[in-house]
């Protein structure tokens, strides 16, 4: 565990951030989102990470949850995607899946937030965003989290 977070450190280059209570705490102009293709089945239910004071997490059953103000839920590994009385039928989700739905929803929530990079969005599902009024985006990402990241000028 201590050697992913420090690779999660490594990764990020001259861009302010802290850990405590066992979460990365990132404070950037720009930020580069990649999720984790080999830890996929580790997008469990309730699992979360936090930009700005939207928190993102994992719902098998995302589909039928409709996103608040200070939530956006994506899919976990396994999701539902029908459910005949008792019998639910199952899909996997990929980082592509997750990158282009962050990104459609985080474009709709208060304008706030502008996708920079729509053609590598589609080509290798790396999703780097920033604000619209030019303030910092603080990323939480607790210690059980796995994503990708990188800071871009």
């Amino acid at each position: 565990m201590k050697r992913k977070l420090l690779l999660k450190v490594l990764l990020l280059i001259s861009c302010q951030s802290a850990i405590e209570n066992n979460e990365l705490i990132i404070e950037s102009p720009i930020v580069e989102i990649r999720f984790d293709h080999f830890r996929l089945n580790e997008y469990t239910e309730k699992k979360y990470f936090q930009i700005d004071d939207i928190i993102i997490t994992h719902s098998e059953n995302y589909l039928s949850k409709n996103s608040q103000n200070d939530t956006i839920y994506l899919p976990s590994f396994n999701y539902v995607v029908a459910q005949t009385g008792e019998k639910e039928y199952l899909e996997k989700t990929n980082t592509f899946e997750l990158s282009h739905l962050l990104a459609k929803k985080l474009s709709k929530k208060k304008e706030l937030y502008m996708v920079v990079n729509p053609k590598e969005l589609d080509a290798r599902g790396n999703l780097i965003i920033k604000r619209t009024d030019k303030k910092k985006i603080k990323l939480i990402i607790p210690n059980d989290y796995s994503l990708i990241l990188g800071q871009k000028k």
